[in-house]
């Protein structure tokens, strides 16, 4: 086994699945310590000796079925990557799982989305955390997860190198809480258009694919069941430090792709916090936000957006954005308790506004 990867079990109690993915995985993951298991007792024997960094467990076995042993690796190895595979992956299967397994793939599995998520947590080993707060996220009850809606999108994207707006419109349409904010998103005056669309496929037209993906993420993940309390409140602060984001990037001459990543940087600014309200914990929300975005595979300038929001000059090299997202929760603070923008902007660290690239009138 090499430094810089771990180990990963893999455990299937078909030989024939588990003969394939070690074929596959062999010349992909050559760094790696790959173990291959049948049997779940056997593998939770490994999981003590080997301290694993990844356990792949598909979801029906006999006589332990995959979320049972995911619940236990969770005990004996919180810190872990737990995945896992099920061949049915319905909105109420899905659910099932997912307070002992991190990741649901489908099966058949693909094997570049495997690897890729193999190597993922290889990265999360790099993230800078202590032993002890690697366990406690580990250990927590439940993750939020990519949404069904983002997940059948993103896979129909993947699928084919000519996406049909059409078949686009017709997935989102299938989640309304989903359409509903695409649709006042894409009548919203901060794109500039006069005039109003009402069906999705306009609305993805105007907003363009990049961005409908990300809001179809960040709206999936607050919008529960019934979108009320907790939830919904956290889901309309992140819309209003999403516009104040977008208004500072526009106002600081930034691109079209960079006002779009500002927006949605401030759509999953407080994620972390989704994780608090699952079961309190003593970790920063912004840590467990930029764990999560980690996890998922985000861009290392979102992670560390969130992951330095509160403190942006504490970044390594602090970013415009992480600087932006900063003061747009700031404005937003300010305005709920009546403080002018400008006594707000006046009271701000020179060089977090220069940081932030905003022009000369608001830094005077």
């Amino acid at each position: 086994m090499k430094d810089q990867s771990g180990s990963i079990i893999f455990i299937d109690d078909e030989s024939a699945v588990l003969s394939s993915l070690r074929r596959a995985l062999r010349s992909r993951l050559r760094d790696w310590e790959l173990v291959f298991e049948q049997s779940p007792e056997r593998a939770l024997e490994q999981v003590q000796s080997i301290r694993p960094w990844v356990v792949v467990a598909e979801k029906r076995m006999l006589p332990m079925d995959g979320a049972e042993l995911l619940s236990r690796v969770k005990h004996l190895q919180p810190d872990a990557v737990r995945v896992i595979l099920s061949a049915d992956t319905s909105e109420g299967t899905a659910l099932t799982p997912l307070e002992s397994a991190h990741i649901l793939l489908p099966k058949p599995f693909d094997i570049d989305l495997l690897t890729a998520t193999i190597e993922r947590a290889a990265c999360l080993r790099h993230f800078a955390l202590s032993d002890q707060v690697r366990r406690e996220i580990g250990s927590l009850q439940t993750l939020p997860v990519l949404p069904a809606t983002y997940r059948r999108l993103v896979e129909y994207v993947e699928s084919t190198d000519d996406v049909d707006s059409d078949r686009v419109a017709a997935l989102i349409s299938q989640d309304v809480a989903v359409l509903s904010k695409l649709v006042q998103l894409a009548n919203s005056p901060f794109w500039g258009y006069r005039t109003q669309v009402y069906s999705a496929r306009d609305a993805v037209v105007r907003l363009g694919l990049d961005l409908v993906r990300k809001v179809v993420l960040s709206v999936g993940l607050f919008v529960t069941d019934v979108a009320e309390g907790e939830h919904a409140g956290l889901l309309t602060r992140a819309e209003r430090v999403a516009e104040k984001s977008l208004l500072l990037a526009r106002e600081s001459g930034r691109s079209r792709a960079q006002v779009e990543q500002a927006y949605f940087t401030g759509l999953l600014h407080n994620i972390g916090e989704l994780v608090e309200l699952g079961g309190k914990t003593g970790l920063s929300a912004d840590t467990l936000g930029a764990f999560l975005l980690q996890l998922w595979g985000f861009e290392q300038s979102l992670v560390d957006s969130l992951r330095y929001q509160s403190d942006p000059l504490a970044q390594p090299q602090p970013a415009v954005q992480t600087c932006q997202l900063y003061i747009a929760r700031r404005l937003l603070e300010a305005e709920s308790g009546n403080v002018a923008p400008e006594a707000l902007l006046a009271s701000l660290d020179p060089d977090l506004l220069e940081c932030a690239a905003l022009p000369s009138d608001y830094r005077s």
